[in-house]
């Protein structure tokens, strides 16, 4: 049993050598769950068969801060569902796999009507598309050079790569 609590409720202090999950171990994951970074996290209270329910978050895909509710999205059955949402805050699941430009939220297994997994894939920070960018044209170069003895030729290729990755990654858009 705790022998006392934190200013966040948090409840420390089990005997040494205690075992077993105790209501009170429930309570500290329910606060730390309220208290971590939970933005378009798993709503667990939301989450029912093959429905994931999502805590919103803000976007800031138009250059200003966007707050979008929270939300619920259908799942496949019998199936791994990507879980994912545009930069804008629109959330989809599908079947194929996280989409290239999107932002992951969570991978969530389902078996007979049931979630039976759901991983958190949600990135550590995202930020908000730089947009009026294009691919440019001509060759994309991945290799080194030397700074000393570059040609404009072989900075502008690794440019290139650069732009095409970073368009690739939904990090630039036209």
């Amino acid at each position: 049993m705790p022998a006392s609590t934190t200013g966040k409720g948090l409840q420390y202090g089990w005997t040494l050598g205690e075992n077993g999950w105790k209501a009170g171990m429930d309570e500290n994951a329910l606060r730390l769950d309220a208290v971590a970074h939970e933005q378009w996290a798993q709503n667990r209270a939301a989450t029912a068969g093959l429905t994931y329910g999502y805590f919103g978050g803000v976007t800031m895909d138009t250059g200003a801060p966007v707050r979008v509710a929270n939300g619920t999205v259908a799942l496949a059955n019998n199936t791994v569902n990507y879980v994912e949402r545009t930069a804008a805050g629109v959330v989809s699941a599908n079947a194929a796999g996280f989409t290239a430009g999107r932002i992951p939220m969570a991978k969530v297994t389902t078996a007979a009507g049931a979630i039976t997994a759901v991983e958190d894939w949600r990135p550590a920070f995202s930020l908000a598309p730089l947009t009026g960018w294009s691919a440019a044209t001509g060759t994309a170069t991945r290799t080194g050079f030397d700074t000393a003895t570059a040609t404009l030729v072989q900075v502008a290729e690794a440019l290139k790569a650069v732009i095409d990755d970073l368009l690739a990654r939904g990090v630039f858009r036209p």
